[in-house]
């Protein structure tokens, strides 16, 4: 049995015009990832200063993920784009942090990536 979950969501918007938007949302021991056009959207947690850089776990619907360099002058953020990048198989330049960037709790969207790769790449070994 798949660890993971999937809901599809409806949302219809009625103003002058009506429009319906489909958006994905998956769950995997309380992981949440966002589907969206250009990719998926989903929080991290980051622990900056850790020894090491690594996946952590999963911690209230965000990944947790410690980060080896320090959380000045955008170097831990540097790195977390870094380590997804690597983890994931995506270029860089396709990760951006939404919000977040003075935060420990950030929303990370990533482009030209389907949610499949994204779950097989964060199952555990």
């Amino acid at each position: 049995m798949s660890r993971w979950l999937s809901a599809q969501i409806f949302v219809k918007i009625s103003n002058k015009r009506t429009c319906e938007t489909a958006v994905s949302i998956f769950i995997m021991n309380n992981l949440k990832i966002e589907q969206t056009d250009s990719g998926v959207i989903f929080h991290v947690k980051v622990v900056p200063g850790s020894s090491i850089t690594k996946i952590a776990g999963i911690l209230d619907g965000m990944l947790k993920v410690k980060i080896a360099a320090a959380p000045e002058k955008g170097k831990a953020n540097q790195a977390l784009i870094e380590f997804l990048s690597k983890k994931l198989g995506v270029k860089k330049n396709n990760i951006a942090i939404v919000s977040g960037q003075i935060s420990p709790v950030k929303t990370v969207s990533i482009g030209s990536i389907s949610i499949e790769n994204i779950l097989s790449a964060l199952e555990p070994d």
